[in-house]
C-alpha cells in the first residue's frame, strides 16, 4: 500500500471515531462540537503534514543505478 493510501486511511479512521464518539458521548452544544471538530481535525493535518516518506537508502540507490 502507498503512504498517501495509508496516510488517507489513517486519517479518515480518526475523524470516523471521533464522530462516532462525539454521537455516542451525546455532545449537544456548538462549543462541544467545536472542541470535536478540534480534536477530529488537528492530528490528521498533522500527520498529513509531518508523515513523509522516507529517504532512499543506499542498496536501494545501488538497485536503482544497476537497472
Amino acid at each position: 500500500m502507498q503512504l498517501r493510501q495509508t496516510k488517507a486511511i489513517a486519517a479518515g479512521g480518526w475523524i470516523l471515531a471521533t464522530i462516532i464518539i462525539g454521537l455516542v458521548a451525546n455532545v449537544t452544544s456548538m462549543s462541544s462540537w467545536a472542541v470535536v471538530a478540534l480534536v477530529g481535525l488537528i492530528p490528521p493535518v498533522t500527520l498529513w503534514r509531518f508523515w513523509n516518506v522516507p529517504d532512499q537508502s543506499m542498496s536501494e540507490s545501488i538497485r536503482k543505478a544497476l537497472r
